[in-house]
């Protein structure tokens, strides 16, 4: 393998090289930043009973997508299962 000149300069330190980030990766970690807060948010408005309720449908319908080698989100987005565990349904009338 044969190196380009100025990579030869790089390696022997006498070219500095300077890297940055690209503008893209900042905005797309704010973005998930902010996202996974509103969902925290959400959970956190949850009594005890609703949580419990949500760690339950969770844990179904992660058992559901693996039967079905689907990801979870496609079985039951979690702001679905949220609305389920706050509403407790008790039938399939109700739910």
């Amino acid at each position: 393998m044969q190196l380009l000149p100025d990579a030869r300069q790089v390696l022997k330190g006498q070219v500095s090289l300077v890297l940055r980030e690209q503008l893209d990766s900042k905005i797309n970690r704010v973005k998930k930043a902010t996202k996974t807060s509103v969902k925290g948010m959400a959970e956190a408005a949850l009594n005890a009973g609703a949580l419990e309720r949500l760690a339950r449908l969770k844990v179904w319908r992660a058992e559901i997508a693996r039967e079905h080698n689907l990801p979870a989100f496609v079985i039951f987005h979690d702001s679905t299962l949220r609305a389920i565990a706050e509403r407790a349904p008790t039938s399939t009338f109700d739910l």
